[in-house]
């Protein structure tokens, strides 16, 4: 997170609520330079909430189910 982006916002933006604007924080993350490892970070902790790495909560979950389905 010290490199990230999001350390310049409020934290506010990364968590819109059910209805709010994700595209202006997924545009944030799409400039980030640690964009790859805060999504890789969030996948691996499913109980986070907002936007991480370019992903919402829904987006997230559907990436792992993607995944345990290539495993098994």
């Amino acid at each position: 997170m010290a490199r990230g982006l999001c350390r310049c916002q409020s934290t506010d933006i990364w968590f819109p609520g059910q209805g709010g604007d994700i595209e202006t924080p997924k545009a944030i993350c799409g400039q980030c330079p640690v964009q790859a490892e805060c999504r890789a970070y969030a996948l691996g902790q499913p109980e986070l909430c907002g936007i991480w790495g370019g992903t919402a909560e829904r987006e997230r979950g559907r990436i792992r189910k993607g995944q345990r389905g290539l495993s098994g």
